[in-house]
This record gives C-alpha cells, sequence and structure tokens, in this order.
C-alpha cells in the first residue's frame, strides 16, 4: 500500500470519527434542549394553575368585600331581620356565588348567622374545625379581628373536614365607614368540585393533596421533602408518557399545607425524540 492511499484511509477515519462525534454530540444536545422546553412549559402550567387557585380566592374575597360593606348587612347584624335572610341568604343566592359558608359576627365573636351547602346546595353543618376556631378566644383570632377597617384576610384554612377557601372583612356601611359591627366570613370547599372546575378552565390536568395525608402517594411525598426544602416548582418525570409539575400551596398562617400537581402529557418531547433517532 502506497503513503498516498494510507494517507487517505488515515483522513476518511478521522473524519469517520469527528462526523461521529458531531452527530453524538448533537444529539445529546438536542435532547437536553428538548428536556429543558418540556421542562419550562410544565413550570409555566404549574405557575398557571396556581395562578387559577389565587383567582378564585381572589373572587370569593372581591364578593365577601361587596356583601361587608353593604347598609342591608350592617343592619342585620343589628337587627337579625328575617327579609334580609330570605332575600340575600336563601340557597340559591349562595350556590349563585358559589358559596360553601357564610357566618356573620358580632364585634363580640358571637355568630349572629351562620350557614353552610355542599357543591349541590344541599345542607352541611358548620365544620367543627371552624366552630373550635369561632369558640378559642386568643388562637386565631387575627382570622376574626380587623385592625382597621380597611384590613382583611384571605386564604386557605386546612380543617379535618377538608381544606377551605376563606376571605374574612369587617362589617361596614355602603360607604366603607365605621365603626364596624363585627366580621362577615365567607368560605368555599376546595374539594373535587372546585378542582374539577379549575381543570376546565385552565384546561389542565390538575390535582390537590394535604401535605399531611397519611395516604399521600409517593411522589408526592417526594415533592413534600423537595420543596419543604426550597420551595420553588418541581418538575417530575412519570414515564415515557406523562410530566408532572408540583407546587407547595400555603395555608392562611403562612405554613405548608397543599401540593398542587398538573400532568402534561408528552407527545411532543417523544415525538421530537423520534424525530432526532431517524
Amino acid at each position: 500500500m502506497t503513503l498516498r492511499n494510507k494517507s487517505l484511509i488515515i483522513v476518511g477515519a478521522i473524519f469517520l470519527c469527528l462526523m461521529a462525534l458531531f452527530y453524538v454530540t448533537s444529539r445529546s444536545i438536542l435532547i437536553k434542549g428538548l428536556k429543558d422546553l418540556e421542562e419550562s412549559y410544565t413550570r409555566e402550567h404549574v405557575l398557571r394553575a396556581q395562578s387559577a387557585l389565587q383567582g378564585e380566592l381572589d373572587g370569593l374575597a372581591t364578593i365577601n368585600r361587596d356583601w361587608a360593606a353593604w347598609d342591608d348587612t350592617y343592619h342585620f347584624i343589628a337587627d337579625r331581620n328575617d327579609a334580609y335572610i330570605k332575600a340575600t341568604l336563601n340557597d340559591e343566592s349562595l350556590m349563585g356565588i358559589k358559596i360553601n359558608l357564610i357566618v356573620y359576627l358580632n364585634t363580640s365573636r358571637n355568630v349572629v348567622y351562620a350557614k353552610a351547602l355542599d357543591s349541590q346546595g344541599g345542607f352541611i353543618p358548620i365544620p367543627q374545625g371552624l366552630r373550635r376556631m369561632l369558640q378559642d378566644t386568643d388562637k386565631d383570632a387575627s382570622i376574626f379581628r380587623h385592625a382597621s377597617l380597611e384590613t382583611h384576610r384571605e386564604g386557605v384554612l386546612l380543617l379535618p373536614e377538608g381544606p377551605l377557601l376563606i376571605s374574612s372583612y369587617p362589617i361596614l356601611t355602603s360607604e366603607q365607614k365605621g365603626p364596624t359591627r363585627g366580621v362577615l366570613i365567607m368560605g368555599r370547599y376546595l374539594d373535587q368540585s372546585l378542582i374539577s372546575r379549575l381543570a376546565a378552565t385552565t384546561h389542565l390536568s390538575l390535582s390537590v393533596r394535604q401535605i399531611s395525608d397519611a395516604e399521600l402517594p409517593h411522589d408526592f411525598r417526594t415533592a413534600r421533602e423537595i420543596l419543604s426544602q426550597r420551595g420553588t416548582v418541581l418538575v417530575n418525570e412519570l414515564g415515557s408518557e406523562y410530566i408532572a409539575g408540583y407546587i407547595l400551596i400555603k395555608d392562611l398562617f403562612n405554613q405548608p399545607a397543599l401540593i398542587l400537581r398538573v400532568d402534561m402529557h408528552r407527545g411532543i418531547y417523544q415525538q421530537n425524540r423520534r424525530n432526532i433517532h431517524m
């Protein structure tokens, strides 16, 4: 074999090795880019779901504010008139604003009126967990007392009956003047009905679990440990078909309470991987 032929073979072999290295490197970069894009996409949807949940809280607070700063409510606390109950607190009215719970407290924290309904409009008892809080003159008093006419509280309240979105506003006149005559509390259960409604609104697959749930699935337990330490959105591959994003939801007292999970199908990622391997 001539020197020229040997040189051509060596150059060809080097060229093939470089091409193979380029292919492997490019494929790795493309796959990593796809995974990064998929994770970013999942994080965006988790934050969108969190925003939708916050929107429920904000909407509840808006309704509560309108009812609390209303002359009719202001008078009702003083005289407990039946006309207000019949016109305002009937089942249809409460179902229309998707309220599961409404409680009127006077300035002595005595219950003037309370009512609770399930998602189908059926009567249910006032949650015992909330009753205990109402009767406790020290614990959690910040929910039922307001330092000024402008203050209010809203958030998630964990009860034995389930997580409750809750809002609390001082009862004022329609001109938002005092003195306050008490506090109006409104609640909406974060039950499967509400989760399904949020899923339909956001077009996402959602699930919510309490972090203290004794039957918390393995992936939620893992998410709980990681999110408790770093408090950001966690993305986890559930397999070749699905990927999930998790975020920690804090309660009214700024303590970890719930984990919100968003499931995403990996169709686009899998298709692009197949295209890269072709």
